[in-house]
């Protein structure tokens, strides 16, 4: 394995040296094309973009190339070349598609925002650090270099590739503002068991390895009492993982979870309209909220001094919406100081910061040549207007 990076920031890549990982030329309408290793049915392909552009396109589910979603496909050792994958021909290869770390969802294509992992070598690895096998928790760079080691094809995968390996065929993970206003609140808990009883709670972790450990446990105490693999994943002043034998199927349990979120708020009398420049201003003065404390870890990552103008628009507005709810719900819970020091010092935290901040660029350049008065709506009532940006 070797780390290459040239001086654009968008380009650093972790990748196999003899697979060609952004250069190859867009895949067959009837396969995904992977050079020198196997062909993905084009069917798997298309499933995981249109569940990656349905979450994506909402950025009350997921904003700045937050949340992530994976697919498991088992494929047979002698297409794959027996090199590296530790098995014998005859046998099968699980492999796991999930989309690259810091690449928005609503951008993932079939020749970029995707990477292709060995399963079982993450898994292991994970598997390894919870059981006590291992004789010391292995650093966040270990951690890494394991998920290194068992990418196939693609672009450098998501941090959260560790919780991915331990849970079902179909995982979407979001970071929605409805579950959100749930999740950073002090009575977090008691709202989950009574909105979702019997789902899983995981109690606020730092992304990657240790989140990955503290899922890990969590799945082993449900175990434990002999329940069934949970299919849906609460994780305390973060998001939501959904599980199913499908995509399909995980991303309908994502909006059917956020739904009840919705309803949940209209039942007890609380409401939330998109921020307006006025209400923005009227709210911080009002609520009491302190926004240069954090509630979520992309909050610390791209506004690491607090809320303020400039950066993602998306993060920001979802920022306040969150506080907003969680505000009227209960007792709002803001991240501990030494969990935001480690958020800022985490090396895959960085790197999605500059792949965040090299698509707001982008789209930044698109807008100002796109031509004026086009019509077009904001993609949901949560991205705001250019002057909304002015006045965080």
């Amino acid at each position: 394995m070797v780390s290459s990076s040239c001086s654009c920031c968008s380009c650093s890549l972790i990748r196999r040296e003899q697979v060609s990982l952004m250069d190859e030329p867009a895949p067959a309408e009837d396969e995904w094309k992977i050079q020198g290793r196997p062909s993905l049915p084009g069917k798997l392909l298309q499933e995981f973009l249109d569940a990656c552009h349905a979450v994506g396109a909402d950025k009350a589910l997921v904003q700045t190339g937050g949340g992530n979603i994976s697919v498991k496909v088992s494929m047979p050792v002698d297409t794959l070349g027996a090199d590296g994958l530790g098995a014998k021909a005859g046998q099968q290869a699980s492999l796991m598609l999930i989309k690259a770390s810091g690449t928005d969802l609503a951008e993932v294509s079939a020749s970029r925002g995707w990477s292709l992992v060995q399963q079982d070598v993450i898994g292991t690895f994970v598997h390894a650090q919870g059981d006590g096998k291992s004789s010391e928790q292995k650093p966040e760079a270990e951690y890494t270099r394991a998920i290194a080691s068992a990418l196939m094809s693609g672009a450098r995968p998501s941090m959260e590739t560790g919780f991915h390996a331990l849970l079902g065929k179909a995982i979407v993970h979001t970071h929605p503002v409805a579950i959100n206003g749930l999740l950073c609140t002090e009575e977090w808990e008691s709202l989950v068991d009574k909105l979702y009883p019997g789902s899983c709670k995981v109690a606020f972790a730092l992304p990657g390895l240790p989140l990955s450990l503290a899922i890990w446990r969590a799945l082993a105490r449900f175990t434990v009492a002999g329940k069934s693999s949970p299919r849906r994943i609460f994780l305390q002043n973060h998001g939501l993982i959904c599980v199913g034998e499908t995509l399909a199927e995980a991303v309908s349990l994502t909006q059917d979870t956020v739904k009840t979120a919705i309803d949940h708020y209209y039942d007890e009398g609380i409401t939330y309209q998109a921020p307006t420049p006025g209400l923005d201003r009227a709210f911080v003065a009002q609520s009491g909220i302190d926004f240069t404390q954090h509630l979520f870890p992309d909050s610390v990552v791209f506004f690491p001094d607090g809320i303020g103008p400039g950066g993602r628009q998306d993060i920001a507005l979802a920022w306040l919406a969150i506080a907003h709810l969680a505000w009227q719900v209960g007792s709002v819970h803001y991240l501990p100081a030494d969990a935001v020091s480690s958020l800022l010092a985490m090396e895959a935290e960085r790197f999605r910061r500059r792949q965040g901040v090299v698509a707001s660029s982008s789209a930044l350049s698109a807008k100002a040549d796109a031509p004026a008065g086009d019509g077009q709506k904001p993609d949901s009532k949560l991205e705001g207007t250019a002057q909304q940006e002015d006045s965080l």
